[in-house]
């Protein structure tokens, strides 16, 4: 017979005005991989953190100093700044999203597992990878309207728009596995074209986050992406007929394996139980 537990509480980032399907994924990848229901909820009463950096958020910090007392599971979370060290002692890290925040752990927390579990939506949603367009454009959420997306969308007729606020996952999807190439000022936008395997590039369009370039460089390192020079914003020009060196991208041989690595480290205690 089955025992259904309660939902599992989780805590991710969530802007109140819209939806970051970055940051939005994470109900559907924790379902996925634990068997329950989740449900969102403040670092107060979550019972773990995933996708997004959220490792060093001031709220969790907050919640362990106003009596908080049970541990918090950390799985494929990033940091953009340290984490104080008596944070660290009420986590359990499983997981983490690179390199640069493994860094910042301690040898008791230390974790050898290292990658963004976005990397599991292409075992949660089927999509078409027939190739429908040459350039899917997925701009930061916070950048949708900016003058350089209108001046790539004029100067490059062969992009689509991809859209991270779109609340039809599968449509977002289907988009980037029918690209066949993705250039991004969004991490996530990078992450999902690697999930898919598609070819894809950074657009640095200014500082849009606290931590800079780091949570890129965090990601890379937790896949074996070579560090790359991201294109800017002043022109598109050659983006439409832009050849790139397939080499650069071999470390797409691995990413199932970083997947597969994140599946398993993913905590017993919190997934469904199963009883006779």
């Amino acid at each position: 017979m089955n025992m259904t537990r309660t939902p599992l509480r989780a805590y991710w980032w969530q802007n109140p005005g819209f939806l970051n399907i970055g940051d939005a994924i994470n109900g559907n990848v924790l379902e996925y991989i634990s068997g329950r229901k989740v449900e969102r909820a403040g670092p107060w009463g979550a019972e773990i953190i995933a996708i997004g950096s959220v490792l060093d958020n001031p709220m969790i910090g907050e919640a362990f100093a106003n009596g908080r007392g049970k541990r918090l599971w950390v799985w494929g979370s990033g940091a953009m700044d340290s984490v104080p060290p008596h944070w660290l002692k009420k986590m359990n890290v499983a997981a983490v999203r690179g390199a640069l925040t493994a860094s910042m752990l301690d040898a008791a927390t230390a974790t050898g597992v290292l990658g963004d579990p976005g990397l599991l939506a292409p075992r949660i949603w089927q999509t078409d990878n027939t190739k429908t367009h040459k350039i899917g454009l997925i701009p930061h959420h916070s950048q949708l309207k900016a003058d350089w997306v209108a001046r790539f969308l004029a100067q490059v007729p062969s992009a689509v728009l991809i859209d991270v606020t779109n609340p039809d996952f599968a449509a977002v999807f289907n988009q980037i596995a029918g690209s066949e190439m993705i250039f991004s000022s969004s991490l996530h936008g990078l992450i999902f074209a690697d999930a898919w395997h598609v070819p894809n590039f950074r657009i640095n369009a200014g500082r849009l986050h606290r931590g800079g370039d780091i949570k890129f460089r965090d990601y890379y390192s937790g896949v074996l992406r070579p560090e790359d020079i991201p294109f800017d914003t002043e022109s598109f020009d050659g983006v439409a007929d832009f050849e790139f060196e397939a080499d650069y991208f071999n470390y797409f041989k691995a990413l199932d394996l970083v997947a597969d690595r994140l599946e398993r480290a993913f905590p017993e205690e919190l997934k469904e139980v199963q009883t006779a």
